[in-house]
């Protein structure tokens, strides 16, 4: 796998954590690298709302954005999914 679709893919990896975590802190609590209520809502609004950004990153990425949108919405995707998957990016393979 080359590095720029392993980087591609974990700018999907992150949005989809961000938009599944349930660990989210207020803006006024100043935790910076936290999720916010408002990065929870436009991660989940990036991949639902299937814009030209979103399919050109999954392209890079080697991801049909129709599959990963249809199960994102279904609930196909969970923590331990997401677990798993970065598992396996991380040592470079086929995710």
């Amino acid at each position: 796998m080359s590095g720029e679709r392993l980087l591609w893919q974990t700018v999907v990896l992150l949005a989809l954590s961000e938009a599944l975590t349930s660990q989210v802190v207020r803006i006024s609590d100043g935790n910076a690298g936290r999720v916010t209520p408002i990065d929870k809502r436009r991660a989940h609004e990036w991949i639902m709302g299937n814009g030209r950004d979103y399919r050109m990153v999954c392209s890079l990425s080697g991801i049909d954005p129709d599959m990963l949108r249809d199960r994102y919405a279904a609930g196909q995707i969970n923590a331990a999914v997401l677990k798993n998957v970065a598992l396996v990016a991380g040592k470079g393979e086929a995710a």
